[in-house]
């Protein structure tokens, strides 16, 4: 869905932190993971504490699909950012992106995306088509399923982690021939899985190799539809 349906160019915003922790070292610890992460929204944190925020030094970087990226301090603790999935399961807070130290919960993220202009058409042409338009997203409930009412899209599945998207997209080609779009390191399991996988060109190297299709970022995710037809022509 990020940077697939939506345009990946995401507002960032610190809605709640643990006063314990100043705002200047929570900053530059987000900034020294996210640096080194190749997702989307990665790409959109580092654009907006780049600017005013020197990265914090941190080594044994991992990052890990479908939950975040972590990494240690000179301190010997361990910081991660990610999903609701990296923090403990009894922490009922709300947002879109958390940091949190040795599991501990440090800091909150609210994250705004926009749809991206040629997606409305594309789901309209393939609803015309008679082809069931699915979202199958690693983002919350909330995020899903307001980005599926606005385009009138068929099925959404939210909250899944890279394996469970694995055993949804498998249900999916037991039926019929399916195409994946994604452009993201969770999503190239699920690209050469499927009956077509399609990547854009400004997405991740790995998913980009995992795909049949690429599609040039400058043209947008709306010549699915000229792919679609040129098959069309060619069978």
């Amino acid at each position: 869905k990020t940077g697939t349906l939506t345009t990946g160019n995401i507002s960032v915003t610190l809605t709640q932190h643990d006063p314990d922790h100043e705002l200047s070292e929570i900053k530059a610890i987000v900034l020294g993971l996210e640096m080194h992460s190749s997702h989307p929204i990665a790409r959109s944190v580092v654009d907006h504490l780049k600017p005013d925020t020197r990265p914090g030094i941190l080594t044994e970087l991992n990052e890990i699909k479908g939950y975040g990226i972590k990494g240690t301090d000179e301190q010997g603790r361990t910081w991660m950012i990610g999903s609701r999935a990296t923090l403990e399961q009894a922490d009922d807070r709300t947002g879109d992106l958390f940091l949190s130290v040795d599991k501990r919960w440090v800091a909150t993220f609210s994250l705004k995306d926009t749809i991206r202009d040629d997606v409305r058409n594309l789901v309209g042409f393939l609803h015309k088509k008679g082809i069931e338009t699915v979202i199958l997203s690693g983002d919350s409930e909330t995020k899903t399923r307001e980005v599926g009412q606005q385009l009138g899209i068929d099925t959404l599945h939210w909250s899944k982690k890279p394996e469970e998207k694995l055993k949804i997209l498998q249900s999916y080609i037991n039926k019929r021939p399916t195409a994946m779009v994604g452009d993201g390191i969770n999503d190239a399991p699920a690209l050469t899985q499927a009956t077509v996988g399609v990547s854009l060109s400004q997405g991740t190297q790995v998913a980009i190799e995992a795909a049949d299709v690429v599609i040039l970022e400058k043209y947008g995710i709306g010549q699915l539809e000229r792919a679609i037809r040129l098959g069309e022509e060619t069978v």
